[in-house]
Parts: structure tokens; C-alpha cells; sequence
């Protein structure tokens, strides 16, 4: 077995038919034990989805119509938000089924509503995006460190499409893409989307850049949860089976069915159905709702870690992390969970070693054996004769605006394919530029040495029909 990270994944044909700003708390909640009186670990009915926003914990209450928030650190609940039906300003609509945080705002998909909304830390709403920009029953949500992600699943019957949304100082929508039929989930890779297609059994893989469609992989029996974990993009299914894909070749490596978990493949009476992958912590996470299990697997050697079986009255399904512990939502019992970063239940919701949880939970994890960036040729003379190469070793450059709003993409080695990326930069970026140019795919990159962070990568110089960097005087 091979290793899986973090993504929001849904599914709703098979369980309901066919179809981190810091918020202000308030301080009654910020420390303290809880007194009697206020719930702890409990939400509306039927939880869908969790988001963590660096101090609380949002819950998405499918039949309720509501979001609860509690606090993180000890799971009491500071309020629920209810959908009230014309009233302006609400920040739940009807079947939130998704959620997302972006590092100032959350954003609420709502299944039935056909939109997304956008929040600011005061619970204002900031904008709400709906049919006319491409949503239209929407079942996950996923950011990318500059875009939010929508899979919107359509009428089921059609092939999905996913929509696309700038986040930055100015929010646009900047396209919907169509996928396969039916999709339940979403995850990134650093450069593709990928996205399970339940009634297509397959994923499809689009460019992160322009929405366009990279491949069609073909899976197992309707694919119902997606993870990336640095190497291998992991892919549950319905009949217990997990697929493996290799991000650099796009083509599987493994199907494995994960024999120590509880339940039967295929078995109608006691079944394994994987609902839910993540990753954190090292280790990677799945929900087995039918069967009424948690398991933990340790993510670099493969192994099981811990099974709990947390009784049929609870039905585990949605999974997300905050910086110290796993949370579970429970369908059935309406309540979360908790676990430590080695899968041990935490009963009364503190964990007491924080020197032994990991700074980034969500983190990658790196290749096992990377392979050494390759040593470019220098060539003297441009590529497109339309876009001379105009940086200087020695000198400073900087992301233009020409580029537009878009982040443009840090790559360990120069080329679009086969090379790594090291992060995205957006407009004003500046760098110092200390080798180059190299020409790959017809344009020229150059490398550089970003002066805000001291991250070390190459930049293309031109895409399409604009240069995406200036020159900058030497003392500038």
C-alpha cells in the first residue's frame, strides 16, 4: 500500500438517492472547561461535510438545513446557523452538502439551492455564486491555494462539470469544465484536478491551469472518494476495492482491497465501503459507514495502524483535520469523534502532547526516493522569436500584470511536464534571476530566487501571447 493525502470528498447517489483569518470567539469560549449546559461533540442531522478555520470547527447538517460551529480545542458548540427561507445575509442554504476554507473565508455549497456562498469572518456574505456562474447541484468543494474548485453533479443522469473561482482581491468566475457522469469528489496534485465519476467509473484529470481535459482513467465500480498523498492519487469504490494512480505517468499502478478492515467485498449483509479517504498526520483515514468502522493506516510503510468500531448507531462517515486531532461525524448518532494523531479515541476531546503533532497535518508527503532535478543546457539564442528573452542574469524581475490575475507556477526544473512545482506566485511577485534562459516546449525559463521567501525555482518567461515577467532595474 502506498500513501494518501487530504481531500473533501462526497457522496450522495448511494446513501440519499439517485440523485484558516481567525474568526472572533466568543470569550466565554476561548478557555475554560465547559459547563453542563453546553453540548459538546454534537450536531444537527445527518453531518455532510467539516471545515476548520483555524479555531473552529464547521459542520454541515444535511437534513437540518444548518451549520454548527464549535470550538476546537474541546469540541463545545458555540452555535448553529440555521436556514431561514428570504432572509437576507443567511449563510446557509438548503442541503449544504460542502464546505471550504480558504485562509479568510468559508465557503457553503447547497445542494439543492444550486450555489455557493462566500463568508467573511463576521458572517457577512460576501457573494454568492449560483446558476449563472456554472453551479448547479453542487456536491464538493476544494481550494487550491488560489482557486475554489466546485464539482457540480447536474442532473445525474449528464455528464458533471466542474467551475472554477479566483480567490484573491478580486473573486471571478474564470470557467465550468465538463467532467464524467455523476461526480462525487475532488482532489489536487500540485497541477491536475482529478475528479471521481460514479456512474462514468473513471476519473477525469483536468490542467489546473486552463480546465482543460488531461485524461479519462478508467477505475473500478463507481468511485466514491479521492486523495492525493505526493506520489499516488488513491480512489475508493463502492465494491471495497482502492485504486492507485501515479500523478507523473497518469496511469494506474494498483488495485488493492485493504484486507484487514472489517466487512466482506461484496458481502450484503455486512459489506466494506470505503465513504471517505484522508490524509493526516502520516497516516492515511477511512470511514467504513456500512460496516460501522474507523481505520487509521500508517501512510509511509502501508500498514493498519488501529480499527474502531464505533457501533451501528453511529455510522462514521465525513472526516476532516484540524491542527492537533482527527474529527469523525457520525450520520446516524448526529455527533463527532475525535482522534489523536495515532488513532486513539479522545474521550474528553484535549489531546495533552502537542510536541508530538505535526506543524503541517495535511502536508505531502515527499517521494521515497526523489529523483535529482535535471541540469539544463543553457541556450544562448531565444525559442519564440516573438518573446526574446529580456531578464538578466545578475537583475531583478518581477510577475506583470499582463499575465493577468492568474498565480504563475514555481518549477524545480524548467518545463511544464515531468518537473515539480515549488508554489504560485501572483502579480508583483518579485525575484532575483540567477540562471537561464533555458528553452523547454518552445519558450525560454530562467531561474530565480523569489525575493519574498527565498524559495529557488524557474519561471517561463512568456505563455501564450504575453510576456509573464518584467525585467526590473538593478535598484529597483
Amino acid at each position: 500500500m502506498k500513501r494518501a493525502v487530504f481531500s473533501l470528498v462526497f457522496l450522495i447517489a448511494l446513501i440519499i438517492g439517485p440523485f484558516l483569518w481567525q474568526p472572533s470567539v466568543p470569550v466565554a469560549a476561548q478557555g475554560g472547561p465547559p459547563t453542563p449546559d453546553v453540548p459538546r461533540y454534537q450536531t444537527g442531522n445527518f453531518p455532510r461535510a467539516m471545515a476548520f478555520d483555524g479555531v473552529r470547527v464547521w459542520v454541515a447538517n444535511w437534513l437540518d438545513n444548518s451549520i454548527t460551529r464549535m470550538l476546537a480545542a474541546d469540541g463545545r458548540v458555540l452555535d448553529t446557523k440555521i436556514y431561514e427561507p428570504n432572509k437576507p445575509g443567511v449563510i446557509v442554504g438548503r442541503r449544504p452538502v460542502a464546505l471550504a476554507w480558504d485562509g479568510t473565508h468559508m465557503w457553503v455549497a447547497n445542494y439543492l439551492d444550486n450555489n455557493v456562498i462566500r463568508i467573511d469572518k463576521d458572517d457577512q456574505v460576501v457573494s454568492v455564486y449560483g446558476p449563472n456562474s456554472g453551479i448547479q447541484s453542487p456536491v464538493a468543494l476544494f481550494y487550491d491555494g488560489a482557486h475554489i474548485w466546485v464539482v457540480n453533479q447536474g442532473g445525474g443522469i449528464t455528464p458533471g462539470t466542474v467551475t472554477k473561482i479566483e480567490v484573491g482581491t478580486t473573486v471571478n468566475v474564470l470557467g465550468t469544465y465538463p467532467v464524467g457522469v455523476f461526480p462525487t469528489g475532488m482532489t489536487w496534485d500540485g497541477d491536475y484536478i482529478w475528479v471521481t465519476n460514479g456512474r462514468s467509473n473513471s476519473v477525469s484529470v483536468l490542467d489546473s491551469f486552463s480546465g482543460q481535459l488531461v485524461k479519462e482513467i478508467p477505475v473500478g465500480l463507481f468511485p466514491m472518494s479521492i486523495v492525493f498523498d505526493g506520489i499516488h492519487v488513491w480512489v475508493s469504490h463502492y465494491d471495497g476495492s482502492i485504486t492507485l494512480i501515479r500523478k507523473d505517468t497518469l496511469r494506474v499502478d494498483d488495485t488493492i482491497v485493504i484486507d484487514d478492515l472489517p466487512g466482506n467485498p461484496g458481502d450484503l449483509i455486512s459489506p466494506r465501503r470505503p465513504i471517505q479517504l484522508l490524509y493526516a498526520f502520516e497516516h492515511v483515514w477511512i470511514t467504513n459507514v456500512h460496516f460501522a468502522s474507523f481505520a487509521s493506516i500508517d501512510a509511509l510503510q502501508g500498514t493498519l495502524v488501529k480499527t474502531v468500531e464505533v457501533g451501528e448507531s453511529e455510522f462514521p462517515a465525513t472526516m476532516a483535520y484540524t491542527d492537533r486531532q482527527v474529527w469523525v461525524a457520525n450520520w446516524l448518532s448526529s455527533s463527532i469523534t475525535t482522534y489523536d494523531p495515532d488513532g486513539e479515541i479522545l474521550v474528553d476531546g484535549t489531546y495533552n502532547n502537542p510536541t508530538a503533532v505535526a506543524l503541517n497535518p495535511g502536508i505531502w508527503l515527499p517521494t521515497a526516493t526523489p529523483s535529482p532535478s535535471p541540469t539544463p543546457t543553457v541556450t544562448p539564442t531565444p525559442c519564440d522569436t516573438n518573446f526574446p528573452p529580456r531578464l538578466i542574469i545578475g537583475e531583478r524581475g518581477m510577475i506583470n500584470s499582463d499575465y493577468g490575475t492568474l498565480p504563475l507556477r514555481l518549477r524545480d526544473a524548467p518545463g511544464s511536464n515531468n518537473t515539480r512545482q515549488l508554489g504560485t506566485y501572483g502579480f508583483g511577485t518579485t525575484f532575483n534571476v540567477i540562471g537561464g534562459p533555458v528553452c523547454v516546449d518552445n519558450r525560454a525559463w530562467f531561474n530565480v530566487e523569489i525575493t519574498d521567501d527565498g524559495k529557488v525555482g524557474w519561471f517561463v518567461e512568456s505563455f501564450e501571447t504575453s510576456y509573464t515577467v518584467d525585467p526590473l532595474p538593478p535598484n529597483d
